[in-house]
C-alpha cells in the first residue's frame, strides 16, 4: 500500500470526504475495500463499490462497519458529509502521517538499492570500495566524500 497523491480540495466533491481521504492516505486497493465490505471479489463487485464510494449507491450498515474496522475509526467520522480537518489538512492525513513517511523513506531506500545494484553490475570494481566504506565512521565517510568530490572537480 502506498499513499496516493491528491489535492485536498477534491475531497469536498465526494459524498463521504473522510472515507475518500482514508482511502487516498492508506492506498488500499479496491480488492481490500471489497473484502472488508463483506463482498466477494469480482469485477462486478468492484464496480458496485466504486458506485457506493461515489455516493451513487447506498452503503449498507454491515459494509460501513467493515470499512470503519479497516481504517480503525468510527462510522460517524468515516461517513460524515463534511470533511474533518485538523488545521489546513484532512484528519486522515494526520492519522496516517507517520506510516506514510516511513513508507516514503522505504521507497527511497529501495530505489537507491536498485540504482546501486545496477551500478555494481556495470562497474563491479565499485564493490571493493563499498566493502571498505562500510567499515568507516560517519565522519570518515563525510571526509572521503568531500575528498572524492574535490578530485572530481580537479579531474
Amino acid at each position: 500500500m502506498m499513499r496516493k497523491k491528491y489535492d485536498f480540495a477534491t475531497l469536498k466533491c465526494y459524498k463521504y470526504p473522510n472515507l475518500m481521504a482514508e482511502i487516498f492516505e492508506t492506498g488500499y486497493s479496491m480488492c481490500t475495500l471489497v473484502d472488508h465490505m463483506g463482498l466477494a471479489r469480482s469485477s462486478q463487485n468492484e464496480k458496485i463499490v466504486t458506485e457506493k464510494l461515489n455516493g451513487r449507491l447506498e452503503i449498507l450498515a454491515s459494509e460501513a462497519f467493515g470499512l470503519a474496522k479497516l481504517f480503525g475509526c468510527s462510522t460517524a467520522y468515516l461517513f460524515e458529509k463534511k470533511l474533518s480537518m485538523i488545521g489546513d489538512v484532512p484528519e486522515a492525513y494526520i492519522r496516517h502521517y507517520d506510516y506514510n513517511k516511513r513508507q516514503e523513506e522505504n521507497l527511497k531506500l529501495f530505489r537507491l538499492s536498485e540504482e546501486l545494484r545496477r551500478a555494481l553490475k556495470e562497474k563491479p570494481y565499485i564493490a571493493e570500495f563499498l566493502k571498505s566504506a562500510m567499515s568507516y565512521s560517519k565522519e570518515q565517510i563525510e571526509l572521503a566524500t568531500k575528498t572524492l568530490q574535490e578530485l572530481q572537480l580537479k579531474g
